[in-house]
């Protein structure tokens, strides 16, 4: 393979492209392994494009090979640049200018001895252009280097273009803009100007998969494509499975299915195009119909959609009683009236039997029909296939135990009678995504976010952060403390290292006492505690017994805090508690603990003078 690339680098070969389909051979797999690939091309040099300006390649179907025929077509002709090449042409309104005509008359003055002959026209024309050129670029130049713009600049002009022959009424014109060229130019200079100092990308709030959920899950509705193109194909395959006589239908059983039906059809060798689409629909298609019981010599009892208000549409209960590959038309009595009462008893569980007794009967005993179960009519529709599809993508993702309540919450916002854009601040709102600082923050675009930062403490108080962290491979637990005054000065500072045999509900409860045992110790009397873990601080501040697993580790606590009356618990949020974090994940690299007292292990200065520096700016 090499040689041969250093053989198109020789000869100055490059590939011509392609027209239509990319692909030239593929491996004629019919399950996951397919694999198609652009194997054939065809190359020239510069000489050949040259004298041959106009080429195509393009595959064209080859009937005994997995390799596509390519075809060259070329000829001569004018280049399409020259053929497109736009002329300067003079434009006769440019007249009612005064300063544009005197223009005129000074360039085309320069050739006054020589107008008789034609080319002396053309060179006159030019010298026109470069005159208004030059007309032009000065005014753009003042405006941009001195602010001086003529007013008549900013003027618009509306054409009224007729969307009806003979318009009589305003409605029935279609006003288009029209503003002069200066004023393009400037606007187009301006917006290139500042877009250096644009971001490249914008802010992206939301996932497209996300907006795409229907309003009543928390999206906009916007159409996923690819489901709604599976959907809108996936109606042609519906035609198909229903009207098994039709001309399509009759040519695919014949070619991909001819002993058996489309549901059951697989993808062959060598599949049209069309067949492929509409293959690829078949699960659509399963998900969606079901069988609507008439005499029941159609329908399996067992593998088969036919029972509706079930998430599967198929009989749950084992085989039982009747052979596997029997007919729903075994269930029904002889003279078609009903079910067999004692018989579906007997068989299926309670549940099952309770439904397929309250389906109805035919009397006339008609034939079995396939039915489309999600709308109400029985028939085929576009939405009704898209959102089943998303339904199923709901389904795979997981939903919340909440997902009911919050559905009901979707659907109160979206029929509230204000302005829709009431409404869509309301949904930015429920789903947090305003520009907020907050916001703003976790995106990293701004480096603090206002009210979630650690705050200095007030008059004596001392302010004591504390945070645990858990590395899974070693079993290590890692405990951070450190203590600020009203300064943000580093009063003392620890490392502490445990093992990880608990949750993190544990290992927070375990932080908080080491910190109250430090402060004991250095004999702190008015202390205010903030940890992260919001669950342990509303259990201890809470008072109340604790009767779960960890319960006397909250009263311990709460003893604790309840001995000293001037210590307080309270809540900070992960932005405000990162020098304690940054603590603990320090402690988990090391085996014993270690002590600061009025200084600091180097790796938490610069979080230190962050916190300082954003209380600093929230009480300035």
């Amino acid at each position: 393979m090499e040689e041969f690339r250093n053989a198109l680098s020789l000869g100055g070969l490059s590939d011509l492209g392609w027209r239509g389909n990319k692909f030239t051979w593929s491996n004629g797999h019919a399950d996951g392994s397919f694999v198609k690939e652009r194997l054939d091309r065809a190359v020239a040099n510069q000489v050949w494009r040259k004298t041959f300006n106009k080429v195509e390649v393009e595959s064209v179907i080859a009937w005994c090979s997995n390799h596509l025929p390519i075809l060259l077509s070329y000829s001569r002709e004018s280049s399409i640049n020259d053929r497109n090449k736009r002329l300067f042409r003079y434009e006769m309104c440019w007249d009612k200018e005064r300063e544009c005509s005197e223009t005129v008359k000074e360039a085309w003055g320069r050739n006054e001895g020589e107008r008789s002959r034609l080319s002396n026209v053309q060179r006159g024309l030019n010298l026109c252009r470069q005159a208004l050129r030059r007309d032009v670029d000065d005014a753009v130049l003042e405006f941009l280097n001195g602010g001086n713009m003529v007013p008549d600049l900013n003027h618009t002009l509306i054409a009224l273009i007729p969307k009806v022959k003979m318009p009589k009424e305003v409605m029935e014109y279609r006003p288009i803009s029209l503003c002069n060229v200066l004023y393009k130019l400037i606007s187009k200079v301006l917006t290139n100007r500042v877009k250096k100092y644009k971001k490249d990308d914008g802010i992206h709030w939301w996932k497209w998969s996300r907006l795409g959920q229907g309003k009543s899950y928390g999206g906009l509705g916007f159409r996923q494509l690819e489901d709604f193109n599976l959907a809108m194909l996936a109606k042609q395959g519906w035609r198909i499975l229903k009207d098994p006589s039709s001309l399509v239908a009759r040519i695919f059983k014949e070619k991909y299915f001819k002993d058996t039906s489309i549901l059951e059809a697989s993808l062959g060798k060598f599949p049209s195009f069309i067949w492929r689409s509409v293959w690829s629909t078949l699960g659509v298609i399963r998900r969606g119909m079901r069988w609507r019981v008439g005499n029941g010599e159609s329908i399996s009892i067992w593998g088969q959609k036919w029972l509706p208000k079930t998430m599967t549409g198929c009989v749950q209960t084992p085989v039982n009683g009747i052979n596997a590959d029997a007919r729903v038309r075994v269930l029904i009595n002889e003279v078609g009236v009903g079910w067999k009462l004692d018989l579906v008893s007997q068989v299926f569980d309670e549940e099952e039997a309770d439904l397929i007794l309250s389906l109805p009967i035919s009397p006339m005993g008609a034939e079995d029909r396939l039915i489309w179960d999600l709308t109400k009519d029985g028939k085929y529709t576009v939405r009704s296939a898209y959102h089943v599809q998303q339904q199923e993508r709901r389904q795979r993702v997981g939903e919340t135990s909440e997902a009911g309540r919050g559905e009901v919450i979707w659907k109160y916002i979206w029929k509230l009678g204000v302005p829709g854009s009431v409404k869509h601040f309301l949904w930015k709102l429920a789903n947090n995504i305003l520009l907020t600082k907050q916001n703003l923050y976790q995106r990293k675009i701004v480096k603090n976010a206002i009210g979630r930062g650690w705050k200095k403490p007030e008059g004596q108080l001392l302010k004591v952060n504390f945070d645990a962290a858990i590395k899974e491979s070693t079993k290590k637990l890692g405990l951070g403390v450190i203590i600020r005054d009203c300064r943000g000065e580093v009063y003392a500072a620890a490392c502490l290292t445990r093992e990880a045999s608990y949750g993190i509900f544990r290992a927070e409860c375990i932080a908080m006492w080491e910190a109250m045992v430090l402060c004991e110790e250095l004999g702190l009397g008015e202390v205010i505690f903030e940890g992260d873990a919001k669950s342990v601080i509303d259990a201890v501040s809470s008072g109340e017994k604790d009767d779960s697993s960890y319960g006397h580790l909250v009263e311990n606590l709460q003893q604790k805090l309840n001995f000293y009356s001037r210590w307080e618990v309270a809540f900070i949020h992960r932005e405000g508690n990162e020098v304690a974090h940054q603590l603990a994940k320090l402690a988990l690299y090391g085996d014993n603990d270690m002590y600061w007292v009025e200084e600091c292990p180097e790796a938490i200065t610069d979080q230190l003078s962050i916190d300082k520096m954003y209380t600093d700016f929230v009480t300035s």
